[in-house]
């Protein structure tokens, strides 16, 4: 189960990857959108939730086997900050790339309330949840340019 866990949470092991974890994971996001776009938006909607209570489940064990609060190798958060960022979208470059360079920008800078939830929770939803603010910072913007 140990490794099942860390599989997910490192998403497929991008979470390995030295010095871009992070970045590795969402695009890895991107991947996975291309894959789920051309489900209806309900289904899609549907995928989206399971997988993002997966994602939370996955991330608090991985905390704790890897005993170091949101560790940069648990990248499942930035595979579900990008599918956000990236929902309903048509698959086209322009829109792939725009996703996941604004989601990358807000995942780093973090607004509100991002960064209050990235400092003040804890576990599972911790790591999960300001990157699904920050999704939808990035999927505004998208949309908006």
């Amino acid at each position: 189960m140990k490794y099942f866990i860390l599989f997910l949470a490192t998403g497929c092991g991008t979470g390995y990857i030295p010095a871009i974890p992070g970045s590795a994971g969402s695009l890895l996001g991107v991947f996975l959108f291309l894959a789920l776009s051309h489900l209806p938006p309900w289904l899609y909607a549907i995928t989206f939730l399971g997988f993002l209570f997966l994602s939370t489940w996955a991330a608090g064990q991985a905390e704790d086997i890897f005993e170091e609060r949101d560790c940069q190798k648990i990248v499942i958060d930035e595979v579900v900050g990008t599918l956000i960022a990236l929902a309903f979208l048509t698959p086209t470059v322009r829109n792939l790339v725009l996703g996941f360079l604004l989601f990358r920008l807000c995942d780093m800078v973090k607004p509100p309330p991002a960064h209050w939830i990235n400092r003040g929770m804890y576990g599972g939803w911790g790591v999960v949840l300001d990157d699904v603010i920050a999704g939808l910072y990035a999927g505004i913007i998208v949309r908006l340019l």
